[in-house]
């Protein structure tokens, strides 16, 4: 059975063999080819036209809207443990060895039943852009239901209008991050309208949809109970930065948000921080697949990116650390391999400045002085770069506790704090720094005050300070 991936540290959790909509809305295990009716399902007809209205697009046809029962959409998100042959298991072994040398996961971790849980957890309906279908759990239309169905109608939208399930299958192939930074345009673009969607709602719809999410949400909480923090920041990392990213292009208008969707985001640095394409026009450097020895057998190789790089600090730093060393990123290659029936990673990384590099190489020292002895190095190479190697220390090892989600949060809050700003009118360069300062030792609760105490004044004066 072959299986795709995206060659991203978030991809490796986007697997083909996971199925539908579990990652993305891109792809179906069993393409059909599409077909189209001569008119909308009555039953989804007004959520048909908010999503136009709300998305300033026009359907250019109808596509078929299937309802079904639970089980049989359960069954059609699935994955089937009995495809995967003796290779696909060893494979997902060496994975999951992969994510425990970046301090990930820890212990035995069944990464393809972790992941199935993950699929079906919580999705009300989703839209292949293979078939150009859309499927609905279950046959009542209740809030949740509506919601989801604008934000798949608006996946629609966006395939029609800018063909979008064509690029993101091209994307897919590529070696760098290109094809995850699209899905979060794509993702992102329909989360945004969701959101207006729901903002449109009178006092009334707005209660029994936040009271239907929950429910939703209690649901799919005990429906992936145990899964692997890590995983489930992965599997959100689309939705919740493209969403942020879509809001900072906003600032210019409406019409930004087209104009990405013919010029898309190429790297998830884009994602982490923005303004590195909405304002620095920021460029990726190429850099070389890291250099196997001998005895090293290759398993995989792209690009390890920002949110590679976020999480695997998150795992064992302060996360402002982990969110400053990370901001640096130049550009990077990783490479996965075995060796001595063990798995390993090493990416070389150059830094957008030498300062850059140097602060990763002393975050990455402490990273490896917090987690098993031996297992790690880090070297710096030429002014700019270095080289670090991490494998996996076995299932006994312990962990140092689960910080994707935090570490998620923090970017995302930044971007919102310094879009905030920016609208307040504080200058560019300014308001950026003082949201990194926020963010990095000011609680949510201290940056919402309404009012602040003298002590808390001074806090505030000498951040701002500091971005002088």
């Amino acid at each position: 059975m072959k299986r795709v991936l995206r060659p991203t540290l978030a991809g490796l959790v986007c697997t083909a063999l996971l199925l539908p909509a579990g990652c993305s809305p891109f792809g179906d295990d069993k393409p059909k080819g599409p077909t189209y009716p001569k008119a909308w399902d009555a039953r989804v007809v007004p959520y048909v036209k908010l999503a136009a209205k709300l998305r300033h697009l026009e359907f250019k046809h109808p596509v078929k809207v299937e309802f079904q029962t639970p089980k049989v959409f359960e069954k059609g998100l699935a994955a089937d443990e009995d495809d995967l042959d003796a290779k696909d298991r060893k494979e997902l072994e060496q994975f999951t060895g992969m994510l425990r040398a970046l301090g990930l996961v820890h212990g035995k971790v069944d990464l393809f039943k972790e992941q199935d849980k993950l699929n079906q957890g919580g999705t009300l309906a989703y839209y292949s852009f293979d078939d150009k279908q859309i499927r609905v759990r279950g046959t009542r239309i209740t809030p949740a239901v509506r919601s989801t169905l604008v934000h798949e109608l608006v996946h629609v939208l966006q395939d029609q209008n800018f063909d979008a399930g064509a690029r993101s299958k091209k994307l897919s192939d590529a070696d760098d991050s290109s094809g995850m930074a699209y899905d979060a345009l794509v993702e992102g673009d329909a989360r945004r309208i969701e959101t207006k969607y729901a903002a449109q709602l009178g006092p009334k719809a707005r209660r029994a949809l936040q009271r239907d999410r929950d429910r939703q949400t209690d649901d799919a909480e005990e429906s992936i109970k145990g899964v692997p923090e890590v995983l489930q920041t992965m599997m959100g990392v689309p939705y919740v930065l493209g969403e942020a990213l879509l809001a900072v292009a906003t600032l210019d208008g409406e019409d930004e948000v087209d104009k990405l969707f013919r010029k898309p985001p190429t790297t998830e640095e884009n994602l982490v921080d923005p303004f590195t394409i909405t304002w620095d026009d920021e460029h990726a450097r190429t850099v070389g697949t890291p250099t196997l020895e001998k005895g090293q057998k290759k398993l995989d190789s792209g690009t390890f990116e920002s949110t590679g790089w976020l999480f695997t600090l998150a795992a064992r730093l302060p996360l402002p650390q982990a969110l400053q060393a990370t901001d640096g990123w130049g550009g990077d290659h990783y490479v996965a391999y075995t060796e001595d029936h063990r798995t390993c990673v090493k990416v070389r990384y150059v830094g957008d400045t030498a300062r850059d590099a140097h602060e990763l190489h002393t975050a990455l020292t402490r990273w490896i002085a917090r987690g098993p002895a031996g297992t790690a190095s880090v070297k710096e190479v030429g002014d700019d770069g270095l080289l670090f190697t991490s494998c996996d220390p076995g299932t006994d090892a312990k962990g140092s506790g689960e910080h994707s989600d935090a570490a998620l949060e923090l970017a995302v809050s930044r971007t919102y704090v310094a879009r905030s700003l920016l609208q307040q009118g504080w200058p560019h360069r300014q308001g950026r720094c003082f949201a990194t300062e926020l963010v990095s030792h000011f609680t949510p609760a201290e940056i919402q005050a309404k009012t602040a105490s003298p002590e808390l004044t001074a806090r505030f004066r000498a951040a701002a300070q500091r971005c002088r």
